[in-house]
């Protein structure tokens, strides 16, 4: 296909336009030591030495009139993004920049990244960079905006390349053969394997989470050889080093990606031995439920002791926490996925257990692994500083929407059991995790919203004259949106940028985030007082459509 007679020089000006952006390099490079120690240890994709070559190469070919190359700008707004949703209030200082001016620049890198994943008049020309980048954006953006469309899509981009790029099979003895003939950079061939485990994990995780691809996955392990990432620290992935690898017992910057990667796997396993929910004619084969059941907590049992909770474990990894303070907060982070897991499989039995003795087990498994997210979600607040703020994320505020309501519904159907009002003390204490989360990200408002509708909704359904509190949720809205004093951004490159706003160019709308909220706390407690009151009226169907409803987002 030929190109349109303007093609050229719209792309020399979209290319000039996207260098304005690009924040001074005192700010690009504190940018991306935050984004190092705060977004990377929980993704794993990229190598922080390389990155820092790609910045410093890419700055000194802005300093004398050059042009970056599109795929090595793409990570760095990626990276950008990252460091900028993931803000401390020791970044802010360090960039004299506020909390709205960060989620203003989040959004613009953002965009800025998207605009080039999807030009048409120049596509990215399919590379390791290119798709780490590409693959690194989509778990920013995924972590703060949920799994939309445009992250599916995103994602499935991701696929396309890394077939292109034959990553796929990168390990066959074939290939091997052919790389210790030819020689290869060792650290490209590492990135590509974390970027191929990257795009697994998520799609094996995924398929057992609940929403609309709950029970499927795209990538098919008998269609694949590619073996894990090596269990290496950055600092010590050389270009020409013999390829090498430590025990997973040894914590390395790779042991919690490592982890996620195994737990996926498991996670693939019970989508291939349980029926599809859409297959109303397949019966639920109970004792597969159980099995499944044991190889989570056989997962568990196995991991490294320094990723254990319980108490020998974590005395004993004291030392290994002090030399490497982000191992607290990933341990809470591997045990978190793997008990919100649990909670998936036994929640389909976990009503009729309430009555069926068959399935006692998975009514207790439930309601103990739902009080056990709740635990660990409150865990995540010891570790913030460490690392991702938990309050931010879109996927954990999710999971702990439903954990919330699986111990709602313990409450209501057994409101007179010993400890009924402890869980119920723990639902209504889950709401005030809900409301911070709106509080620190705009992004994650979307989701609360959604998920609130669907319980008021169900308050009006079933007793709209005693339902008093209807206006919650237009009183939520009504604060969306609302800058909190968004200082306008220069665009003048030249000119001198005192804030991390000013950092990103021109100034765009606070479009999806919003600033201080006014939330009127009681307001929330009495939304999730109503439900539990009115939760006993739901018989079982209307509860798994409940959970549905709330999953399906």
């Amino acid at each position: 296909m030929s190109k349109r007679p303007d093609d050229t020089s719209q792309q020399k000006k979209y290319l000039a336009d996207l260098i304005t952006k690009l924040p001074p390099i005192a700010q690009a490079r504190v940018l991306l030591e935050h984004f190092a120690v705060t977004s990377h240890p929980n993704c794993g994709i990229l190598h922080i030495p390389s990155c820092r070559n790609v910045l410093e190469e890419s700055y000194r070919k802005v300093g004398v009139g050059g042009t970056p190359s599109i795929e090595n700008l793409l990570l760095l707004f990626g990276i950008f993004a990252g460091a900028a949703f993931l803000w401390s209030p020791i970044l802010l200082q360090q960039l004299h920049a506020t909390r709205a001016e960060s989620k203003a620049a989040f959004l613009e890198y953002s965009q800025l990244g998207m605009s080039i994943i999807d030009n048409i008049v120049q596509p990215l020309t399919p590379s390791t960079i290119a798709l780490a980048a590409m693959t690194n954006l989509h778990y920013v953006t995924a972590h703060a905006r949920g799994l939309s469309d445009n992250a599916v899509a995103l994602r499935m981009k991701c696929y396309a390349m890394a077939r292109i790029l034959q990553i796929d099979r990168m390990d066959t003895a074939k290939v091997r053969e052919e790389r210790k003939r030819r020689g290869c950079s060792i650290v490209e061939t590492e990135i590509q394997r974390r970027i191929w485990w990257n795009l697994v994990g998520s799609d094996w995780l995924n398929a057992f989470s609940g929403g609309p691809n709950d029970g499927t996955y795209s990538l098919q392990p008998r269609y694949m050889c590619v073996r894990l990432p090596a269990n290496i620290d950055d600092k010590d992935l050389t270009e020409h080093m013999v390829e090498s690898d430590i025990p997973l017992s040894i914590p390395s910057d790779m042991s919690a990606f490592i982890q996620r990667a195994k737990i996926s796997a498991v996670c693939r396993e019970v989508v291939d031995s349980l029926p599809s929910q859409f297959d109303d004619a397949a019966e639920p084969d109970y004792e597969a439920v159980l099995q499944m059941d044991q190889k989570f907590r056989a997962y568990q049992a196995n991991l490294p002791t320094f990723f254990r909770l319980d108490p020998e474990s974590v005395e004993k990894s004291k030392d290994t926490c002090r030399e490497r303070p982000l191992i607290a907060l990933q341990r809470v982070g591997v045990n978190f996925s793997v008990h919100i897991r649990l909670c998936r499989l036994h929640r389909p039995y976990h009503l009729e257990g309430l009555t069926n003795p068959k399935y006692t087990y998975s009514y207790k498994a439930c309601i103990h692994e739902a009080q056990r997210v709740l635990e660990l979600r409150r865990a995540m607040d010891e570790c913030a500083p460490l690392g991702m703020n938990p309050a931010r994320s879109w996927i954990v505020m999710q999971h702990v929407s439903i954990a919330a309501l699986i111990l709602a519904t313990e409450v209501s159907f057994n409101p007179s059991a010993p400890n009924a009002e402890d869980r119920k003390a723990k639902v209504l204490a889950t709401c005030e995790l809900l409301e911070k989360s709106i509080e620190e990200s705009g992004s994650i408002m979307d989701g609360v919203q959604r998920n609130m509708q669907v319980l008021i909704s169900t308050l009006q359904r079933k007793r709209p004259q005693s339902f008093s509190h209807h206006n919650t949720l237009q009183r939520i809205e009504s604060n969306h949106g609302q800058p909190n004093g968004v200082m306008a951004m220069e665009t003048d490159g030249e000119a001198a940028q005192p804030a991390a706003a000013a950092s990103v160019g021109n100034a765009i709308a606070n479009d999806g985030f919003i600033g201080e909220m006014d939330t009127d706390q009681t307001n929330w407690d009495q939304l999730w007082k109503d439900f539990i009151d009115i939760a006993p009226e739901l018989d079982t169907t209307q509860w798994d459509l409940l959970f549905e409803d709330v999953q399906s987002f």
